[in-house]
C-alpha cells in the first residue's frame, strides 16, 4: 500500500525483475474482495465453469490464492498468486501455507513501521535534548561563571569524567545536564 491508502499494484513472474508486469493481467476483481473482505480466497476454475470474473476468463487463470496482510484487523496490502497452467492449481495446503506466509509478512511489515516511528522519535528527542541542555539556558555573566561554562564546554566534548561540588542550590544538577 502507499501512504496515501491506495493499494499499487506491483506484479512478477518467476521472480525475475525484468517480468515485473503491470495490474492489468492480474483478477483485480480478486484482489478487491480479499481486501475488501479481509478474508483470503481460493479459486480453482475447471473447464465449463461459469465465473463471472472477466480477467479470469481473459487471462486463462486456472487458479488463484489470494490472502490479505493484515496489521491488525486493517488490511494493509494483498499477496495475489495465480496460475495458468491446467496442470497448477492450488489447494488448501497452499493456501495455508500463504497465510502462514502473509501473517509473518504483515508483523515484520508493522516492525518496520514501528522502528521507523521510534527512529523518527529518537531523532526528535534528542533534539529537544540538545536545545534544552545547552550552557545558553544557564544564567551567569559573572567572570567566574563565564570561566565555569568554557571549562564544562572544553570537557563536553570529551569522555571525561566530571566532579561537579559546591553548595546546595547552586545549580550543579543543570550544570551538568549542559555538560
Amino acid at each position: 500500500k502507499d501512504s496515501d491508502d491506495n493499494l499499487e499494484p506491483m506484479a512478477a513472474r518467476n521472480l525475475d525483475r525484468e517480468n515485473i508486469i503491470s495490474e492489468d493481467t492480474i483478477s483485480r476483481s480478486t484482489i478487491d474482495d480479499v481486501y475488501n473482505s479481509g478474508r483470503p480466497l481460493l479459486l480453482n476454475r475447471t473447464p465449463g465453469d461459469d465465473i463471472d470474473r472477466e480477467s479470469v476468463v481473459d487471462f486463462q487463470i486456472t487458479s488463484i490464492m489470494c490472502a490479505p496482510l493484515k496489521g491488525g484487523n486493517r488490511v494493509t496490502g494483498i499477496v495475489y498468486i495465480d496460475s495458468r497452467a491446467s496442470n497448477q492449481v492450488f489447494d488448501d495446503d497452499d493456501l495455508e501455507f500463504l497465510l502462514s506466509f502473509c501473517n509473518l509478512s504483515a508483523i515484520a511489515i508493522e516492525n518496520a513501521r514501528l522502528t521507523g516511528r521510534l527512529a523518527d522519535r529518537n531523532i526528535y528527542l534528542q533534539k529537544q535534548v540538545e536545545k534544552s541542555s545547552n550552557f545558553q539556558n544557564i544564567i551567569g555573566r559573572s567572570s567566574p561563571m563565564q570561566k565555569v561554562f568554557r571549562m564544562a564546554e572544553s570537557v563536553a566534548a570529551t569522555d571525561a569524567t566530571v566532579v561537579l561540588t559546591g553548595e546546595s542550590g547552586t545549580g550543579k544538577e543543570i550544570l551538568a545536564r549542559a555538560i
